[in-house]
């Protein structure tokens, strides 16, 4: 809290969290009054029960001496929050005259609009306007005020009194027919019809109508083409008529969604040369469409989710001809408390969601039931290091002994229970194989068939292995600290460091190098870089019926990898060390790993921000290069925009900042991702831990925001790192989002 605002707070004996970050614009002194006047700016509204015991406290007057009073401004006010603040200060004020308790106040273009019902209501509220306006002043709420007849109630009232006076209305049962009598029968799938039939049964919904007006010889006929559909499959079906009047009829009473029940034939047209359907009935039906319904005591809230503005990935429709959106309707129809929306690169989805949120809660009265609309795009980042070595270390590439090792495993997440089942090795150095390791593991449960098939490793064939602990312990003494190499190492590498966290067996350190990463980096022609298609390309001996056994995938990789070597030597690269370097940094984007990641807003401005966003994603790269992250205290913190190369890339690369103005905006955009374990989480530089954010209060109260998209580049964390610390900025601070959980 402001040190200016908590001796005042301390002078008049008063303590409050909800006045954090609230700072002292001002103090007038009346003379003639001698009167106190403390000007507070807070960042939001505060609660209307924190502001009253502050008005009470300010009775004991400064050090008990001098009279003051408060005077509230806010920086950021939320409508949302504005409308059920201005209503509690309206259902206060007329406490004590329970008839004018209906009355309510919408919030719209910056005026406050108290709604009546009765013109007597209006009357009394007019001659108190000023009394009102000077409440909400008092509060901090220095808004237009205006008073908004809605005389619906009283017309529902009088209706009401009309209606117990009238006799009873007798409805007329809507006949079902609309064509022809009714036929009993099973109705017959649409899937089911292979060839010309008649006399036959369908119940299917209309989904698409068009009348088509002809000239005859005898004057005009209609030609109407229904489309429809039983879920099954579609047909179209056309009803022919020659009177106007019977034609109107019929179709005035058919509407697109309608279910009917058809009894008619399926007959071979000669213009479209496709089966349709010929109706001689037609008979309105119940709607068989099946309601989804969620019964969970709490519901769940979508944080993922794609329309059709999803280009090829998304099939929830939205139409903005008639104005709706599936994904939003569905989720309100569930019982849902929100839903985001986060399609890949865009927003169009947003107004029409926008729309009908606002249209629903509308009916609602008590905003804590209303529903929550999350607007947020999928943005995809751009890994800048190629993952060739891992942990490189200065090692001669022609004169150093490597182990080249490959495994075999019951599944293929060895974080989700799957363990190894074989550890196969060489030793080679200069071209040559010095040694071998090559142990079978028993598992301590069936293999799976799948995996047998594959490996051609059966249970039996393990039953009198070692355990997975043993042979890792003897396989990591073999190796020693020599360099390794794998073929798509960090598959391999996941479940040598699982087995060495499971049976505490210390951190794996070895630097390992990838032949699958250097063979995309090295071998840039070429669309393959399976072990099969290296072991083509450089003429290794290799039989595809002993692929996948680890003792034989091991040799493979190592002699393509001693070729590999030779090939190096041509791009001037020696040492281990200088492998993340046959990549330069403007081709980085070729070939870096990319990740998808969600960006939701929290309010107004973070929605703003966000449009910002994808404007740049889609048109700009907003950066400041890695090669001012050590001047970071001199970059001036502003807009910069740089085309690079006038490419119009989605894709946001690493090591380079987004950066928005820190000194004025708050981005406040909520960042998540999913961990190892499938779960999103969100990463804060304040909490340094990662957050769960499966429960929907989490993601709509978290106060963090996002302001960097960076991730691995040491570098740039010490120099930011040194400018919080130096400049003591805390603002900078709490805006900070990481992804890639970087600790500071």
């Amino acid at each position: 809290m402001d040190d200016e605002v908590q001796r005042f707070f301390d002078s008049i004996k008063f303590s409050s969290d909800a006045f954090i970050g609230t700072t002292v614009k001002k103090v007038i002194f009346n003379r003639a009054s001698k009167v106190y006047n403390v000007v507070l700016t807070c960042p939001n509204i505060i609660d209307k029960q924190s502001v009253d015991a502050l008005f009470l406290a300010c009775k004991n007057k400064i050090k008990g001496k001098s009279d003051c009073y408060v005077t509230l401004e806010y920086e950021n006010i939320d409508e949302d929050i504005l409308n059920v603040y201005l209503n509690e200060l309206i259902t206060s004020f007329y406490i004590d005259k329970p008839s004018l308790s209906k009355i309510h106040i919408n919030y719209e273009d910056g005026i406050a609009k108290i709604v009546t019902h009765f013109s007597i209501e209006s009357k009394i509220i007019e001659s108190d306007l000023p009394k009102i306006k000077s409440l909400f002043k008092m509060y901090g709420l220095n808004i237009d005020v205006q008073i908004c007849l809605d005389d619906k109630e009283a017309q529902k009232i009088k209706e009401e009194i009309e209606k117990e006076n009238e006799e009873p209305v007798v409805k007329v049962k809507e006949n079902p027919m609309i064509m022809g009598a009714h036929v009993e029968g099973e109705p017959t799938k649409l899937i089911d019809i292979n060839e010309e039939a008649k006399n036959i049964i369908f119940e299917v919904y209309i989904f698409g109508m068009e009348t088509i007006e002809r000239q005859g010889k005898k004057g005009a006929f209609y030609i109407n083409n229904l489309k429809v559909s039983d879920k099954t499959d579609s047909y179209l079906m056309k009803i022919v008529k020659f009177d106007k009047d019977e034609n109107d009829n019929i179709m005035g009473r058919l509407k697109v969604g309608s279910w009917i029940r058809v009894f008619g034939s399926v007959k071979m047209d000669d213009y479209l040369h496709s089966f349709i359907i010929e109706p001689r009935s037609i008979e309105k039906i119940a709607s068989k469409d099946v309601t989804i319904s969620d019964n969970a005591e709490v519901k769940r809230v979508e944080l993922h989710a794609h329309t059709m503005m999803s280009q090829m990935d998304g099939v929830t429709k939205v139409d903005l001809a008639k104005h709706t959106n599936e994904l939003v309707t569905n989720a309100i129809n569930m019982g849902y408390r929100g839903v985001a929306i986060t399609d890949h690169n865009g927003c169009q989805g947003f107004p029409i969601a926008y729309q009908l949120i606002k249209a629903h809660n509308k009916n609602i009265e008590d905003p804590t039931k209303h529903f929550k609309g999350l607007y947020g795009t999928e943005l995809t980042l751009v890994d800048d290091v190629v993952h060739i070595v891992k942990d490189p270390i200065d090692a001669p590439l022609k004169t150093s002994t490597f182990v080249v090792f490959d495994t075999e495993t019951t599944g293929f997440n060895a974080s989700s229970g799957d363990v190894m089942i074989e550890i196969g090795a060489v030793k080679i150095e200069d071209g040559v194989i010095t040694d071998r390791f090559d142990e079978f593991i028993n598992p301590g449960f069936h293999i799976p068939d799948n995996i047998t098939a594959l490996t051609e490793i059966s249970d039996d064939m393990v039953s009198s292995a070692d355990t997975e602990e043993n042979v890792t312990k003897r396989f990591l003494e073999w190796t020693g600290d020599l360099p390794m190499v794998a073929h798509n190492a960090k598959f391999d590498i996941s479940f040598i460091e699982m087995a060495m966290k499971k049976y505490n067996l210390g951190k794996f350190t070895n630097a390992v190098i990838d032949t699958l990463e250097l063979s995309r980096s090295l071998d840039r022609g070429f669309a393959r870089h399976s072990l099969s298609a290296l072991v083509k390309r450089y003429n290794v001996p290799f039989d595809e019926e002993s692929h996948h056994r680890a003792d034989y995938d091991a040799e493979g990789t190592a002699l393509v990898f001693n070729k590999m070597i030779s090939k190096l030597e041509n791009e001037k690269i020696y040492n281990v060390n200088e492998l993340q370097n046959l990549v330069s940094k403007e081709e980085l984007f070729k070939f870096g790993r990319t990740y998808h990641f969600n960006a939701i807003a929290k309010d107004r401005v973070g929605l703003k921000n966000l449009f910002k966003i994808i404007t740049i994603f889609l048109f700009c790269i907003l950066s400041i290069h890695q090669t001012y992250a050590d001047e970071f205290d001199e970059v001036e913190p502003k807009f910069s925009c740089i085309y690079e190369d006038f490419k119009l890339d989605p894709e946001l690369n690493n090591s380079k900042l987004l950066q928005v103005d820190v000194y004025k905006d708050a981005v406040n955009l909520i960042v998540y991702y999913k961990d190892s374990a499938g779960k999103t989480k969100t990463y804060n530089l304040e909490d340094d831990c990662g957050q769960d954010l499966t429960e929907c209060e989490e993601i709509w109260d978290k106060p963090g925001v996002v302001l960097n998209l960076v991730a691995n580049k040491d570098n740039f964390y010490e120099s930011l790192k040194r400018h919080i610390s130096e400049k003591k900025d805390n603002k900078l601070k709490e805006t900070l989002i990481v992804l890639e959980g970087h600790k500071f």
